[in-house]
């Protein structure tokens, strides 16, 4: 059922990697742990759904710096 352009699940996905791609960005959490905190099985399937939603690997991810303006250099897949 999609009522706002996109189905339960592929908002959950997003809301999820959202999560995740701050959390990995405080670099102050192991990917493992965030992994399963998301209800991923294992962390190479968590770090699979992150590079197709942010094209970056997690590692790549992890403590980022702020730019000048405050934000963070994490890019996201288009939504087509």
């Amino acid at each position: 059922m999609e009522i706002y352009g996109e189905t339960p699940y592929a908002y959950l996905k997003r809301y999820r990697m959202n999560v995740a791609a701050v959390q990995l960005l405080t670099g102050e959490r192991r990917i493992g742990d965030i992994a399963m905190e998301l209800g991923y099985s294992n962390a190479s399937k968590f770090a699979k759904a992150f590079f197709i939603r942010y094209m970056e690997n997690c590692r790549e991810s992890t403590g980022k710096k702020e730019d000048k303006n405050g934000l963070f250099s994490i890019k996201q897949k288009r939504m087509e």
